[in-house]
């Protein structure tokens, strides 16, 4: 009876945390950079106010997960996650003077950059307790519902193109309040091996496999493209000029197609590097015609429908990166690798957008920073395919420190 409660009720409250987790990442994702507008701010500003969010994260991370492995436990470092965004969100629309927004930014980045990172582990804790194999792959299609969904909570308040800070305090308030109490919810765990850290040893030995280090150069030209169109697509839908309404649709198209995306990768993609590589490609290619349609739009529904492709390009890169990494290096130097991965394709990825794209959106426009886009793509999907014809023509020979 009691293991039958475990999965039943617990589990349940395990899929609407991750329901509320990734929709609060969404609405801090698409709708900060408008608030930071609606102060005053230029694009050059709200670009490098968004891109000191992945520094922040390099410090935030480390600290949390450091307090996590001292008896803490994921779940309470979770809790103390969402308290800190639930007063970062009432500092942040307290007052409007420039300096005060940058300081409590920063004060919500410590909490929100970690966030989503913290879920998972947390999730797999339970699932892996639970013995369900296909648990986290469920609970992540929870995710993408909240991320697709939860915009819409916000965006009423703000419909009419003025920030009404009471009600956009008041919705975010009780999104936050309900994922705490989800958390509260969840039983104890017994407690989890902690992975040792990483050495220098593993990071050198990572690097020092040539074909994993260039196809982590040319993912940094790809991921920031993303990057830079997740943190400024929102600024180019109000320019076009579309509502906070328009901007919510646009992001329940980008991730509504995600799950049958990862379902039909998963079934019919060949695991093997190859195809892998030319999967990679063909998604780059599709990314760069995508920033081409992009660069083209004249109204905001037109953006809308072009979201549409991110659930192929954002969701083909990803699944392809994380397998390649598994298949490039060994055993011993995977979690490694995908720790450099994170690094590189969201934390470095994530300063570059910033900074590049405020200051390209700011001087010279829409239509340059998605030119800009589809030229650092390109240049991406073009050495993934030279990758490829190099490895089909004389296969895949990993360096002696790897063999």
């Amino acid at each position: 009876m009691e293991q039958r409660d475990y999965r039943a009720n617990p589990l349940l409250s395990l899929h609407l945390l991750n329901f509320f987790i990734y929709g609060i990442a969404a609405i801090f994702t698409s709708y900060l950079q408008l608030y930071y507008l609606s102060t005053g701010m230029d694009k050059l500003q709200i670009g490098l106010l968004l891109a000191a969010g992945p520094v922040i994260s390099l410090i935030a991370y480390p600290f949390w997960n450091y307090c996590r492995t001292r008896q803490t436990g994921t779940r309470t470092i979770l809790l103390l996650l969402l308290a800190g965004i639930l007063l970062s969100i009432n500092l942040l629309l307290w007052e409007s003077s420039p300096h005060y927004i940058v300081w409590s930014s920063l004060f919500l980045y410590f909490f929100l950059t970690p966030l989503v990172a913290m879920n998972n582990t947390l999730t797999l804790e339970y699932t892996d307790q639970s013995n369900l194999k296909a648990g986290f792959r469920k609970n992540r299609y929870w995710g993408s519902a909240g991320w697709a969904l939860l915009p819409f909570a916000v965006s009423f308040p703000y419909k009419d193109g003025i920030l009404h800070k009471l009600p956009v305090a008041i919705v975010s308030t009780l999104i936050v309040a309900l994922a705490i109490g989800l958390c509260i919810s969840l039983p104890a765990l017994k407690r989890q091996n902690i992975a040792p850290p990483l050495t220098t040893r593993e990071i050198g030995g990572v690097l020092l496999n040539k074909y994993f280090t260039i196809f982590l150069a040319l993912g940094m030209l790809v991921s920031i493209s993303n990057t830079a169109n997740l943190m400024f697509m929102p600024l180019f839908m109000t320019d076009l000029g579309g509502s906070v309404l328009d901007v919510a649709f646009a992001i329940f198209l980008s991730v509504i197609l995600e799950t049958a995306v990862m379902y039909l990768l998963n079934r019919y993609l060949k695991q093997n590097i190859s195809s892998l590589i030319l999967c990679l490609t063909l998604v780059s290619l599709l990314l760069a015609l995508r920033w081409n349609y992009m660069a083209s739009a004249t109204l905001p529904v037109q953006v809308i429908f072009v979201q549409l492709l991110n659930s192929a390009t954002l969701g083909g890169f990803f699944y392809t990166g994380i397998r390649l990494t598994s298949l490039f290096l060994p055993k011993p130097f995977r979690s490694a690798g995908q720790t450099v991965c994170v690094i590189c394709w969201s934390g470095l990825s994530g300063v570059m957008a910033g900074l590049l794209g405020g200051w390209l959106f700011q001087s010279f426009g829409s239509v340059i920073f998605y030119k800009t886009l589809v030229s650092m793509t390109f240049f991406g999907a073009l050495g993934f395919g030279l990758m490829w014809a190099h490895i089909v023509r004389n296969g895949y020979v990993p360096s002696r420190h790897h063999s």
